[in-house]
């Protein structure tokens, strides 16, 4: 735990002096030392990352065709990255372009954000307080693969629903993402219907938001019953007083999960009526370009309101309730910064409560990894 303190220290006191003028640059910094200290983690026989490291010297040692042929039905590109990787026979590669990929990425979207909608230093600094102290490093290493695929299907998503951009290439990554972690698979149909649905306003929008999780639930268990699983289900009051047994997903992990969830909900609530707003007064002032960017943000952000209600909708999925705040809280940077830019030219008092609302979510949500979750990570340095 004390490295990772000293790193988001180093963070915090690179900030003024590289940051100021060097924001891109100062991000760099960041991701590389992040990048550095995840190189030298040891992975304890529990935590996936070591079956990961296990899996991928055994694929080393028997070789290409055994292994293609007897895990490449199963995620076949994450079997091939892994092999692929296994070749350089250095166990603290994975951890390290784990934390590459998915920082890197989400840094990526961040500072794409800040330049889109002209973000102040004193925005992007909040903004980036707030995608730091909630993201959770020690999972990023220790799960791998679905950090990374969040990661890369978020700034995807961002390409493809702000920017307008190569959306055959972007639909092309999620489908390709569902080939390297299944998971991604509900978000891809989200994003799918929302194509069909975005233009939905008023009630119609909010009973999309909550029903397009629900169907897509009730059609899991109904391919889950004809495939002989079992769709008796517990009522939620005896699901939580499980988490209490259950050692990988404790009762505290499970009220920071769904309060965090709640949390980027509201966020995404308040940019899309912001959005909402600005639309309509840039409507008038004829202003497109503004107009252009609420519209989207709009549609982005209602986007992840759907994927925000579906934690709900599949709360008595333990890893879904887990994982799914982290890919949410990527790609919160878009809205939270269209905010914050916005709000600053407009109403400032009201931005000041945002940021400390804000900070004090971040602080909390910080004090809760370092307390339950960075004292597991230990450190061996030996190159």
């Amino acid at each position: 735990m004390k490295y990772v303190l000293l790193v988001f220290a180093l963070i915090v006191i690179l900030n003024p002096i590289i940051a100021r003028k060097h924001y891109r640059f100062y991000l760099l910094m960041v991701l590389l030392l992040l990048t550095a200290l995840a190189y030298f983690v040891v992975p304890s026989p529990n935590m996936d990352l070591y079956r990961y490291i296990e899996s991928m010297n055994f694929f080393d040692h028997m070789g290409w065709r055994w292994t293609m042929r007897n895990y490449g039905s199963s995620n076949p590109l994450a079997t091939v990255a892994m092999y692929a990787l296994a070749q350089f026979h250095n166990d603290h590669l994975l951890a390290a372009i784990a934390v590459f990929i998915t920082y890197g990425c989400s840094f990526i979207l961040f500072a794409k954000s800040a330049k889109r909608f002209g973000a102040s230093y004193a925005d992007m600094n909040f903004a980036f307080v707030f995608l730091m102290l909630n993201m959770n490093y020690c999972y990023v290493i220790d799960v791998v693969r679905i950090y990374i695929a969040y990661a890369i299907f978020a700034l995807f998503l961002y390409i493809d629903v702000i920017e307008k951009k190569y959306r055959p290439l972007c639909f092309a990554v999620y489908i390709g993402l569902c080939y390297f972690h299944y998971a991604i698979v509900l978000f891809v149909l989200l994003r799918i219907i929302f194509f069909f649905t975005r233009k939905l306003r008023g009630v119609l929008s909010v009973l999309a938001a909550f029903g397009i999780p629900l169907v897509l639930y009730i059609a899991y268990r109904v391919a889950f019953f004809f495939t002989g699983g079992n769709v008796v289900l517990s009522v939620l009051s005896d699901r939580i007083d499980k988490y209490q047994e259950y050692e990988v997903f404790g009762i505290w992990q499970f009220l920071a999960s769904v309060v965090r969830v709640l949390f980027l909900l509201a966020i995404m609530v308040v940019a899309v009526e912001f959005a909402k707003q600005i639309t309509k007064r840039n409507n008038t002032d004829g202003i497109k370009n503004k107009r252009n960017d609420s519209i989207r943000v709009y549609e982005y952000s209602t986007l992840l309101i759907y994927i925000s209600v579906s934690v709900f909708t599949f709360i008595t999925n333990y890893q879904y309730v887990l994982r799914t705040p982290y890919f949410i809280q990527i790609l919160a940077s878009a809205p939270l910064l269209y905010i914050f830019t916005n709000q600053r030219k407009e109403q400032l008092k009201r931005l000041q409560i945002m940021e400390l609302i804000v900070l004090a979510e971040s602080l909390s949500h910080f004090i809760y990894l370092l307390i339950y979750v960075y004292g597991n990570l230990s450190f061996e340095f030996v190159l």
